[in-house]
């Protein structure tokens, strides 16, 4: 079962004039919308099947080779699996997730 949503570690974006960090209007709404999926998919499984595994299996396949997925993502591997159906991620999967994936690309990027 997934963990409660613990809202002070769901920090909301504030509005900044593109000036201060060079996001266009584009990426402030992306990121935004990204921020809305995460508060809402560890409560239910079908947007994390049909919203959020999307964005991680790109974000997978754009990092790392599929041999190495297994072994990489170790016990969040199910994250980008489509025949778990029925499973809703928590933040600490998620971060889980996002740490291994981006550890290894900080990795290959040396």
């Amino acid at each position: 079962a997934a963990a409660a949503l613990e809202p002070a570690r769901l920090v909301p974006l504030r509005r900044r004039r593109r000036s201060d960090h060079g996001a266009t209007r584009a990426q402030i709404l992306e990121l935004r919308a990204t921020e809305t999926l995460l508060a809402t998919v560890s409560a239910r499984p079908r947007t994390h099947a049909n919203r959020l595994r999307p964005r991680l299996d790109a974000l997978t396949s754009h990092h790392l080779a599929p041999e190495d997925r297994a072994a990489v993502l170790g016990d969040v591997a199910w994250m980008v699996d489509p025949s778990v159906e029925d499973r809703a991620p928590s933040l600490d999967e998620i971060e889980r997730f996002l740490d291994r994936v981006l550890s290894r690309a900080r990795i290959d990027d040396r």
